[in-house]
């Protein structure tokens, strides 16, 4: 057996640790947590250790009771959202096969957690009041309100929150926040014609660049709480066959899908008045989910989840990527490319994202963790396992880190990684 072999044997079943890890050295960026991982025991933990701070119009109970909502939401909205995998590609690797075999991977399912300790990450004040704005800062800081905890907000605070009737907008004067809100984001993907040939489901050039362009506009989860359906209408000229119409809206529907627009909120069908266009086109029409409407109904705004991916040292979502530091916002996007070409998430939307005005945790939420373990497995190759470079460097080409997509249930259905150990012991050895 190799040294490369006797590296991976040792790098899986052994634990990787990081104390104090901050992800993002530069400008506003404020992670800092610890992290731990075991990739044969299928494990990753991530935990940021925290100093409570009261007000002092708190009781005892109320702070055991704030204590308990915060751990909880944290590990409701982040825990096993989605797998990192530790993925090896034999080919690269003398590991004793007598011809390259698939790649191996090591699914784990990050948990996350938040820890009362002396020795912490942040202090977290917590103030007697329902409206304030929370925050956390570079020097250790995180600031919460008596409200927090709570998965759903008061439909007074939503409507505070985002920005909705007359005490929204006096708010949004008192206490601006950038970004537009979803609703108009997606406004800009209607009216606009993806033109056809006469007679045919065949696009025009232009009709093909324009589909281009709103498949690009609209491939980001869409915002599941404002916008429900895309309605896809076909459109027809005179002399035109109704049929014609709902074949070109199929057709778009199906293309948006395979750009990467979500299939359940793309409804293909024709225009009710067929035979009036001036042009044979597809346009876009969206339709508001009713409950969109001033906030009428408590809606999930996980506040101290959203602060918790501040702690991970990720980015607020609702505000344009170039009013961010430019080193910050270049190393996460580099980040979603790195650790499984995801999609980076809105900036400047007020959408569902966990990082905007929602609860929605993404892929790329979790780039931050995915840099800790990468730094940890070329730490421990580099400085334990193969200190001389020559043999470092090789090994470290077929080792990679990835973020699976696939929701979690999808990937437990689908299991299909090989489990290293397995295959060390010989139940996947080649012949």
């Amino acid at each position: 057996m190799s040294k490369h072999h006797d590296a991976l044997k040792a790098l899986v079943s052994g634990p990787l640790t990081h104390t104090n890890y901050r992800p993002y050295r530069n400008g506003e960026a404020t992670g800092n947590f610890d992290v731990s991982c075991s990739p044969g025991a299928r494990r990753l933990e991530v935990k940021v250790r925290v100093r409570y701070n009261f007000d002092k119009a708190y009781t005892g109970t109320e702070q055991v009771d704030f204590r308990r909502k915060l751990v909880a939401q944290v590990d409701k909205y982040w825990s096993s959202r989605y797998r990192l995998l530790l993925c090896v590609d034999p080919a690269k690797l003398d590991l004793g096969q007598k011809k390259p075999g698939p790649a191996y991977s090591y699914p784990m399912l990050p948990t996350f957690t938040v820890e009362e300790s002396p020795q912490t990450h942040y202090q977290v004040d917590i103030a007697d009041s329902k409206y304030d704005r929370s925050f956390v800062s570079t020097d250790g800081h995180c600031a919460l309100f008596r409200g927090t905890a709570d998965d759903f907000q008061s439909t007074l605070h939503n409507k505070m929150q985002h920005r909705e009737g007359l005490v929204g907008k006096l708010i949004n004067k008192v206490m601006h926040i950038d970004g537009e809100d979803a609703v108009t984001h997606y406004r800009q993907a209607e009216n606009r014609p993806i033109a056809f040939v006469a007679n045919s489901t065949d696009y025009t050039t232009v009709g093909k660049s324009e589909l281009g362009n709103l498949g690009r506009l609209l491939k980001q989860e869409l915002p599941t709480w404002e916008l429900v359906t895309i309605q896809v209408v076909g459109h027809t000229t005179k002399g035109e066959s109704a049929t014609v119409g709902v074949q070109r809206a199929d057709k778009v529907r199906r293309d948006l899908v395979a750009l990467g627009v979500p299939a359940p909120q793309l409804v293909a069908r024709a225009s009710k008045s067929p035979g009036t266009a001036k042009v044979p086109s597809v346009m876009l029409k969206l339709e508001k989910d009713p409950r969109a409407k001033l906030v009428k109904d408590a809606h999930p705004w996980p506040v101290a989840a959203h602060e918790f991916g501040h702690m991970l040292g990720l980015l607020d979502e609702y505000i344009p990527g170039n009013d961010h530091n430019d080193n910050d916002y270049r190393e996460f996007t580099a980040d979603c490319a790195r650790f499984g070409n995801l999609a980076v998430p809105r900036f400047g939307v007020r959408g569902t994202s966990i990082m905007s005005w929602g609860y929605h945790v993404f892929p790329a939420h979790y780039v931050s963790v995915a840099r800790a373990l990468d730094e940890m497995i070329a730490s421990k190759v580099k400085n334990q396992l193969l200190p001389r470079v020559a043999d470092h460097v090789d090994f470290l080409k077929a080792v990679t880190v990835r973020i699976d997509p696939l929701p979690v249930k999808t990937a437990v259905e689908h299991e299909n990684a090989i489990n290293y150990l397995d295959w060390i012991q010989g139940a996947y050895r080649q012949p």
